[in-house]
């Protein structure tokens, strides 16, 4: 009885799966592009943004971000003196 149940679930889910799928594909297709599109505009505009270091302390230049060095304990732009 169950097997037979199963077969019949099966036949009547068959033709509303196929009417579904390219109902959604495309929406499904849409959703991920838009969310790739996304993940690079946020990474690159993490990327673009300048690194604020002029509150980081320091012993070296090396505890610096490239761009920066050591003045009185804490990281400032190289050309600020």
């Amino acid at each position: 009885m169950l097997a037979v149940l199963k077969r019949a679930g099966v036949i009547m889910l068959t033709p509303i799966i196929i009417v579904i799928t390219p109902i959604f594909y495309p929406v499904f297709a849409c959703v991920t592009a838009i969310g790739s599109i996304r993940l690079v505009y946020v990474e690159r505009r993490r990327k673009s943004r300048p690194v604020i270091a002029t509150g980081l302390s320091c012993s070296i230049d090396n505890d610096c971000p490239p761009g920066y060095v050591c003045i009185d304990g804490r990281c400032m732009p190289h050309n600020a003196n």
